[in-house]
């Protein structure tokens, strides 16, 4: 597939968006009580949009802005990350369900079963 990525290559990069998406939340989380953190976040979802192309599996991790921040500085908000992380499972567990019924498929087009 000249200048197109497979549905596995595809399928695989997702998977890896979604890991470097939870160690960000899992990051965030884990500094909900340090004075002057910032929430990091990072972006994937511009690159999705342009199918076909390669896919960025390293990302861009920002300070997200617009939130509100506390006495100390910080404006890590632990609702707003726990829900981040479990849209973000949902997601990747949708993607390991695809890979495996992809997988599955050529693996009974290769061994000729129907």
């Amino acid at each position: 597939m000249i200048g197109k990525l497979s549905q596995i290559d595809q399928l695989s990069s997702l998977l890896s968006q979604s890991q470097i998406r939870h160690e960000v939340i899992s990051s965030n989380l884990a500094h909900v009580n340090d004075p002057g953190y910032k929430t990091k976040g990072v972006k994937f979802a511009d690159v999705l949009a342009e199918a076909g192309e390669q896919i960025d599996q390293v990302g861009e991790i920002f300070e997200v802005d617009g939130l509100k921040n506390s006495q100390n500085g910080n404006n890590v908000d632990m609702d707003r990350e726990l829900s981040s992380m479990s849209k973000n499972a949902l997601a990747f567990q949708t993607y390991s369900q695809l890979m495996a019924s992809k997988i599955g498929a050529y693996r009974t087009a290769i061994s000729g079963r129907s």
